[in-house]
């Protein structure tokens, strides 16, 4: 049950660092290296990833809550 709560946060903390180290502004495809990680789709894919598994981690912290499993 503990990885339940590591792998999202984990994940979620990768693309946080993923996303702080190639900065970009995804409107008007503004970037400051120009390298294929720093794409457009590859930020969003990343931040979609890591807000579907937040919202996971937040499922599991607020099921345990409900059955007071801590």
């Amino acid at each position: 049950m503990y990885n339940q709560r590591r792998f999202p946060s984990l994940v979620f903390t990768l693309v946080c660092a993923y996303r702080a180290l190639l900065p970009r502004v995804d409107v008007p495809r503004v970037c400051w290296w120009d390298s294929a990680a720093n794409a457009v789709l590859y930020g969003r894919a990343a931040a979609t990833a890591a807000e579907l598994l937040w919202a996971v981690q937040l499922a599991v912290v607020m099921e345990r809550l409900s059955r007071d499993e801590w």
